[in-house]
């Protein structure tokens, strides 16, 4: 392990990034995966974009160096022909280490001649790799050989299986994007380029270019992630011929290879890989629900049982009877959070919020007691954060004016600053000062004996500047020191909480619960908590750039 940290402190020493050699370590990098780095990893400890692009510029140009200083291609022996495999003769190829780009996948391709043609590893001009890699990924097509050996292809023309009986049509994908369509964006353009003026590939472009046509085929189809997204044998071999006819020389084998029932010889290609590698990214940032098969949700007795009993194992059992249902009424558009009180009226009723809970641990059974668990950890790094890039003053001003538990919470309106109101009527986004983010995020009360009418005096507010009224978070006391008492408020409903950590993590599931957007002018501060605390996605998350570079910074070690 002590020479690959060496290795690895000589490229970081060259490239002038020596200080990052203790990531490398604390991360167990080896020099194989220190050379297979992603754009991705990159941001993880160098979330600022300067640093970032001129490491990256560096890292690349390095290896790329290393390989035309130390490999090159070998020549074919005579006794090889067209038809000699790498099981029939034995190479002494020089390029036997696993870690080079060239052995991801080195092919002889080999045009409608006899001739064999060498295929030179080329490198991306930067422009060229910066863009690619910014919006891609790259996922190598694995070897079916072993590394030390060549694999020489008899290139079949795109043109002679045209007719087979086993390739698509493009009637056959009515509606679907064909290749061409995919290819008309800024990515696809440079591919393009690149491919006129060399009229050939080389791997990492490939790999480019099967992720792009992946993802387009996603986007095309309209689904959403928690939808199952396929694409058949068929549409993948589709997708391979119709390269080859965009790209003449590139084998459509190398995108997609079926699996062959006489070998046994798994499917392989550019593209299947990609396709499962994007499969595996949807199943990861899948919303972790759980709905349980309908039991009785319209029941009569069953809802005359929450508008009646009041037995609370009763109305627990009823309510759970119902969650079906209640979901459908959620989901629907036409219906608001308002709608649902007044259909069941219980919820009005202050211990009601268990209900709400016992929905959400019911449709999120892995994110029950995670924000409690995580909070320490995660309030001592948002601190490290805030010391890190605020001015002393607002550091302290927070850190002596609120409890230790509370102040990562207190300091996410600094570190999450862009916020904006829905568009008036007039069509315009108001964006709001760090003040109107906090009180949008807290509605802080001195007095107890005010909340009512304050709620009240809110809610007038929020409807004369048309601004949706959503649950909120209400802390009472003199000051964040000396917090009395802490609530959840949805619809007028006051739901006590025991203190305000459990009031913050009863606020993100229940409004979970309700399918309710989160507080205007704090939803980049609850949707960070509940994507990063809670490891919950859903299609209603909005995007925000300042939440995702909180999340990249929050992982790097210097702020544990």
């Amino acid at each position: 392990m002590e020479s690959e940290e060496k290795k690895i402190a000589k490229v970081l020493k060259e490239i002038g990034f020596s200080h990052l050699l203790q990531y490398f370590i604390d991360e167990e990098f080896t020099l194989e995966s220190f050379r297979l780095l992603t754009l991705d990893i990159v941001k993880e400890f160098l979330p600022k974009a300067g640093p970032r692009v001129l490491f990256w510029s560096r890292y690349t140009r390095y290896f790329q160096n290393e390989q035309r200083k130390t490999k090159s291609i070998p020549s074919v022996p005579p006794a090889a022909t067209a038809f000699e495999s790498d099981s029939d003769k034995d190479s002494d190829d020089p390029l036997s280490d696993p870690l080079s780009d060239a052995n991801i996948e080195f092919t002889f391709e080999l045009p409608t001649s006899t001739q064999i043609v060498k295929e030179e590893p080329r490198v991306l001009d930067e422009e060229l790799f910066e863009n690619l890699l910014e919006s891609a990924t790259l996922i190598p097509t694995p070897q079916t050989t072993p590394s030390t050996s060549l694999n020489l292809r008899k290139s079949t023309p795109s043109t002679s299986t045209k007719n087979s009986s086993t390739v698509c049509t493009v009637a056959q994908y009515a509606g679907s994007k064909s290749v061409k369509e995919h290819l008309n964006t800024a990515q696809g353009a440079l591919l393009r380029n690149k491919y006129k003026k060399h009229q050939t590939f080389d791997d990492r472009d490939r790999g480019l270019l099967a992720r792009m046509i992946v993802y387009k085929e996603y986007e095309s189809l309209g689904i959403t992630p928690a939808q199952k997204f396929k694409l058949t044998n068929e549409r993948l071999k589709f997708l391979a011929e119709e390269i080859a006819q965009v790209f003449p020389n590139e084998n459509p084998d190398t995108y997609y290879f079926p699996y062959n029932s006489a070998t046994r010889a798994k499917c392989t290609g550019k593209l299947w890989h990609c396709y499962n590698a994007f499969k595996r990214q949807l199943r990861m940032s899948r919303v972790d629900t759980v709905i349980p098969e309908s039991n009785e949700d319209e029941s009569p007795a069953a809802h005359s049982i929450l508008a009646n009993s009041s037995n609370s194992e009763d109305i627990l059992e009823a309510w759970k009877q119902t969650l079906n249902f209640r979901r459908q009424f959620l989901n629907n558009p036409d219906n608001t959070v308002e709608d649902y009180f007044k259909k069941y009226p219980i919820l009005e009723s202050p211990e009601s919020y268990q209900l709400l809970l016992d929905d959400f641990n019911t449709l999120y059974p892995r994110a029950g007691n995670k924000f409690l668990e995580k909070w320490p950890d995660v309030n001592r790094k948002l601190v490290n954060i805030a010391r890190f890039k605020l001015n002393k003053t607002e550091v302290a001003k927070i850190e002596k004016g609120t409890p230790e538990e509370l102040q990562g919470f207190l300091f996410l309106p600094y570190l999450l600053p862009n916020s904006y109101l829905p568009r008036n009527n007039e069509g315009k986004r108001v964006r709001l000062c760090r003040s109107e983010i906090e009180q949008f995020l807290i509605l802080f009360i001195q007095d107890g004996y005010d909340v009512p009418s304050v709620l009240r005096r809110e809610n007038d507010k929020y409807k004369k500047q048309c601004i949706p009224i959503r649950p909120r978070l209400v802390f009472v006391g003199k000051s964040y020191l000396k917090i009395t008492r802490a609530f959840v408020e949805v619809n007028m409903a006051l739901y006590k909480m025991e203190d305000p950590l459990t009031a913050i993590d009863a606020y993100v599931k229940i409004a979970l619960a309700l399918n309710e957007q989160y507080a205007c002018g704090a939803n980049p501060i609850w949707t960070f908590i509940q994507q990063y605390i809670f490891d919950i996605k859903s299609e209603r998350d909005s995007v925000y750039t300042s939440v995702n570079v909180l999340l990249s910074e929050i992982i790097l070690p210097k702020f544990d």
